[in-house]
């Protein structure tokens, strides 16, 4: 006798205003970092996933203009699971250009990364 697999949906909105989001990717990943499905919510911000097995998954929602969203849940076999996100508009961008101090010339392609305040960061003595 086959089982069927697990099902998750859900919707997406936003936090601020609980307007849907449409087309939010929405993936869903084993712990191991194995993609299991991927799908874009509809003009609702409804979305389904479906042939899920069953067991631990993370479910990622990500919209342009908005902070991702993760949640970690069980899915049952031949269940049906609501996973539903409210995601935060993203409150700020940062802009700049990174130069070579001694010819002002532009570096291209540099890292630069953003921490929280208060994060254990190893940042360099200035020269």
């Amino acid at each position: 006798m086959r089982t069927k697999s697990g099902y998750d949906f859900g919707e997406c909105t936003t936090e601020n205003t609980l307007e849907p989001i449409q087309n939010a990717l929405i993936q869903v990943f084993l712990p191991s970092g194995i993609l299991l499905g991927t799908t874009l919510t509809d003009t609702e911000g409804n979305y389904t996933i479906t042939g899920l097995p069953g067991g631990s998954v993370i479910v990622i929602a990500r919209a342009m203009g908005y902070q991702t969203e993760t949640r970690n849940v069980e899915v049952i076999r031949g269940d049906t699971i609501t996973v539903n996100f409210l995601l935060n508009d993203n409150p700020a961008s940062i802009r700049g250009f990174v130069t070579d101090r001694q010819t002002g010339q532009p570096i291209s392609q540099a890292l630069v990364q953003i921490f929280p305040v208060g994060s254990d960061v190893p940042i360099p003595p200035a020269f």
